[in-house]
């Protein structure tokens, strides 16, 4: 074989073949490793998206008492058929709406608003309490809730107040509320 300066062409090319092989190897088990890493980031993500959906329980709630202005109700709203809850333990949420549709529906209301969740051993307590300004200094409207752990008891009170602030309608219904 001929020699050009020093080194044979031979010795070029198998040299040149073994860094092409070396190349392609690394190249393999790079995209091999790329394509895993893709797919677990995927994959967490996915969970990270989903944990709030994936956490969320439905309470179907037999209301058996409908209370108006400290009157049983006339008209009763769920004689046949049950409230629905969204209860979210791990986002401090019980309420009729996703916590989630209800900052979307609210929008601009939200720094109008006090949110409380609590927990003892027998009881989830959540108040929702919106207010006629940011000042919060006059309510418009108060949820308060109280969800027995071990029976489902549910007792969902709503006073409305009007622009002084004082209380013009009261509705207070109280159930049995299931998973389904």
């Amino acid at each position: 074989m001929r020699k050009r300066g020093g080194i044979s062409l031979l010795f070029f090319f198998e040299k040149f073949s073994f860094l092409k092989w070396k190349t392609k190897f690394c190249l393999n088990f790079f995209m091999f490793n790329f394509h895993n890493q893709t797919l677990t980031f995927a994959f967490i993500l996915f969970l990270i998206i989903n944990h709030a959906a994936l956490s969320n329980e439905i309470l179907f709630c037999k209301i058996e008492k409908e209370i108006e202005n400290d009157k049983l109700a006339n008209k009763k709203l769920y004689k046949d058929k049950p409230l629905k809850m969204h209860f979210q333990s791990d986002n401090d949420w019980l309420y009729e709406i996703k916590k989630k549709d209800w900052f979307i529906g609210t929008n601009e209301a939200i720094k109008n608003t006090n949110i409380s969740f609590k927990e003892d051993s027998n009881f989830f307590y959540f108040n929702l309490i919106t207010y006629q300004s940011p000042q919060k200094k006059k309510i418009e409207l108060k949820n308060i809730i109280s969800l027995e752990k071990q029976s489902g008891y549910l007792k969902f009170s709503k006073e409305y107040h009007d622009h002084n602030g004082n209380i013009f309608f009261t509705s207070v219904v109280e159930g049995f509320c299931n998973r389904k």
